[in-house]
């Protein structure tokens, strides 16, 4: 009797230490509200919200923890620094409760960052506004490796922009920071001490819209600098590795000022589809290298798939295309894009500006119409400009309209494929066949 008292209070202890534990799995949910919170609060429930994101950044958060902020809140002069790693199972997430706008941050250029996480990863970011300041939503992973997971969905980044501040040389406002060489909507950086290591894999950006940023999205990959002073962005051990499965889809980036609407670099794996990227160089702001819609440089195996790159302008820059093979570019597909009304051309493939040629590319089935209206800089005439000989690939089943008659097509050493339809600017079939 004794014995069977004993196992059934066994049973029951357990039982209730297994619920306990099912229960903290879903982690804990936090609430902030800059108008009803209150920092003396837990945040552990709406009527008891948390009023400040500094509070909020010096939460230990744990996988399956979310950070909701109220719809319709906004923090001005506050930046979010959340902590804590979460898995692609349990994600942290940052997300909004309530109704209403999305909950807005706004901290002005002195705290230089909207969010920003650090050496964390397995994070979800959806439904938040960002505006007003160098980083709207920022990660970066330093000598940290093979990070896994990162989703930011329907955010909306804009005015955020150092479009007035010298790049090179002169007094800058802000210090130099490792993960914004201009400012930019979304960043995800990160440097390797080693060469060839994973910094994060698994990484979505989907229906996120950008307005009035220097650059939209940008990924990238530098060299360590021991020095911490990250002046120079130095890429000669940062591989196509750091990144590894990126996918861009449904967004939307407005009225770029510099040098890039998306602009991906050190990266294997992934698509980027259905994405309008228009007036990149608003303004003429541009950078002195170069603009262009969207950018990739030491990117291997990747689809860019149904997007429109158009209205590029180039400025005073030396060119402003809609599509840009940068370098070290190798079997990246573009297909069923259309390219429409660049300054400069539509695609350009430079080749060797970071070490390595361009191989293996396509563009497939794409539609370019009134693209190279510009009277000076380096491609003036040409629907497709070539930098250097470093470069390999073919262009084939596209739909080509040229602005004038003195436009030309050449673009060797990139094989033209007698697939290809081209069209005068009178409308009239000069190279191809219909209906082919």
């Amino acid at each position: 009797m004794k014995l069977k008292y004993i196992l059934t209070i066994w049973v029951v202890v357990h039982s209730l230490m297994g619920y306990s534990c099912n229960l903290s799995s879903k982690g804990k949910i936090y609430y902030i509200s800059s108008s009803q919170g209150n920092d003396k609060n837990d945040g552990l429930s709406e009527k008891k919200a948390l009023r400040s994101l500094a509070k909020a950044s010096e939460l230990r958060l744990e996988a399956g923890d979310k950070v909701l902020l109220m719809s319709g809140d906004i923090w001005e002069a506050e930046t979010f620094l959340p902590q804590g790693n979460g898995t692609p199972e349990k994600p942290i997430t940052i997300s909004s409760y309530g109704k209403g706008e999305k909950p807005h941050i706004k901290p002005g250029k002195d705290l230089i960052y909207g969010i920003r996480i650090v050496n964390n990863d397995g994070y979800e970011i959806r439904g938040i506004e960002v505006s007003d300041c160098y980083g709207g939503i920022v990660v970066w992973l330093e000598n940290i490796y093979d990070c896994k997971y990162l989703v930011i969905d329907d955010c909306y980044l804009h005015n955020i922009t150092d479009k007035d501040e010298p790049i090179h040389g002169g007094e800058k406002k802000r210090p130099a920071t490792p993960d914004l060489i201009y400012a930019m909507g979304i960043s995800i950086a990160g440097s390797d001490a080693f060469g060839g290591r994973t910094l994060l894999s698994d990484i979505t950006i989907r229906k996120c819209k950008f307005d009035r940023c220097d650059v939209g999205i940008e990924i990238i990959g530098r060299d360590h600098d021991e020095t911490g002073e990250w002046k120079r962005h130095l890429h000669d051990k940062i591989s196509a590795k750091a990144f590894r499965n990126v996918h861009i889809s449904d967004c939307e980036v407005l009225r770029s000022y510099r040098t890039g609407g998306v602009m991906l670099y050190c990266i294997t794996g992934g698509i980027a589809k259905n994405i309008v990227i228009s007036e990149t160089g608003y303004e003429g702001v541009g950078m002195w290298w170069g603009v262009a819609a969207f950018q990739c440089a030491r990117v291997s195996n990747y689809i860019v798939e149904d997007c429109v790159f158009k209205n590029t302008i180039k400025g005073t820059s030396p060119d402003g295309q809609g599509f840009d093979f940068e370098a070290d570019v190798h079997n990246v597909t573009v297909r069923r894009c259309k390219f429409l009304d660049n300054e400069g051309p539509a695609i350009l493939y430079y080749g060797d500006s970071w070490k390595g040629a361009n191989t293996g590319n396509v563009v497939d089935s794409c539609y370019i119409f009134g693209n190279n209206w510009s009277t000076d800089g380096d491609y003036v005439n040409k629907v497709f400009g070539v930098g250097k000989p470093a470069n390999e690939g073919v262009i084939k089943n596209c739909e080509i309209h040229l602005l004038t008659n003195e436009q030309t097509i050449e673009c060797a050493p990139i094989v033209f494929d007698k697939s290809n339809r081209v069209y005068d600017a009178n409308g009239k079939l000069i190279f191809g066949k219909e209906n082919q």
